[in-house]
């Protein structure tokens, strides 16, 4: 590169080895980046998870309880009565029970602890899951309904079977409160929302503002995320008020039951700017370094070139040379 000066020689050999580094720094940083959400994704994962299991695991509590009550000897005998009091008994110790139901296997109501004896009987609220407990003889956890009071329940059915024989179908209908404490039992941060949606993608239960969301839909951007996945999923969702979140996902199975949880994204978003921050601080002082570096030799090589250039010119003249001292080796060099 004739013409071209030293010390613009030095910089593009400078910026040769810099470039690639810079251009590799940005891909490190870019990766450092994604690899954070996919950290986020995966513990999203496994709390929604924690949160799904002890969900299901509440369910199967009640489920035990009324299979005990399902081997009950008053229903052997078709002891109605009896039952009635037992059921009670039973129900005493189930705050979050608000009734136990007795019926035959034509959906016809034979014992409801919110009725007095001989008292007509409503229609079963949720057939489907009724139907389904007398088709597979497997417990069932059914969807949220509207009870005869208006408040919103959901049922949990075993069967009562004699002789191989389906006899009963033996309910608790069940209050929404006690998967609302399953949920505030995990006591995530204030910021985050966790949400139960049944079967049919009401709203069981909700971290946030329980009561005022009860029995709504997600919200659209979660009713998407889910339509789209399978038995879990994980993507960018937005609250009923608006929250931009991260938001994983996971099936209750088999009764088809949902649990959501809400993520900030902005707290994910500070754990990479904060990375992103030192990693490319780091590589940015170094890149500075290098920088100052190429500098500090282009002077410590121009300068006794510059002056063997002077002396070349002096002695062209004919004119005196000066000597000096080197700074780094003590010896005489001239200088005019």
């Amino acid at each position: 590169m004739p013409g071209v000066p030293l010390r613009r020689r030095l910089f593009l050999l400078a910026g040769v080895g810099i470039v690639p580094l810079a251009v590799m720094s940005g891909i490190g940083l870019y990766a450092l980046a994604h690899q954070q959400r996919v950290q986020a994704e995966r513990v999203g994962l496994e709390l929604d998870r924690a949160v799904a299991t002890a969900v299901d695991a509440e369910l199967r509590s009640s489920v035990s309880v009324l299979e005990s009550l399902a081997t009950t000897p008053t229903l052997d005998r078709h002891d109605l009565a009896g039952f009635r009091e037992r059921a009670r008994r039973v129900l005493e110790t189930q705050p979050q029970w608000a009734a136990v139901m007795l019926a035959d296997r034509s959906a016809t109501r034979v014992v409801d602890t919110r009725f007095s004896p001989g008292a007509p009987l409503p229609p079963i609220a949720d057939r489907a899951s009724f139907d389904r407990v007398v088709e597979t003889r497997a417990p069932a956890v059914g969807n949220l309904a509207r009870g005869h009071d208006g408040r919103w329940l959901f049922p949990v059915r075993v069967p009562v079977v004699r002789d191989r024989e389906l006899r009963y179908v033996l309910t608790a209908v069940v209050k929404p409160e006690e998967v609302r404490e399953v949920v505030t039992r995990h006591g995530l941060p204030g910021d985050w929302v966790i949400s139960i949606f049944d079967a049919n993608g009401r709203r069981v239960a909700r971290s946030r503002a329980h009561e005022e969301n009860l029995a709504g839909e997600a919200s659209p951007t979660l009713r998407a995320l889910m339509a789209a996945g399978g038995r879990e999923g994980f993507g960018e969702t937005y609250t009923l008020e608006g929250d931009h979140i991260y938001t994983p996902y996971s099936r209750i199975e088999p009764n088809g039951w949902s649990a959501a949880l809400g993520i900030p994204t902005t707290m994910v978003e500070a754990a990479v700017y904060r990375s992103v921050a030192v990693y490319g601080g780091g590589v940015t002082i170094s890149i500075a370094l290098g920088i100052v570096a190429v500098i500090g030799v282009a002077r410590s090589i121009n300068r006794p070139i510059a002056d063997l250039r002077a002396a070349a010119q002096a002695l062209g003249r004919r004119a005196a040379l000066r000597r000096r001292r080197s700074r780094r080796s003590g010896r005489w060099r001239p200088r005019w």
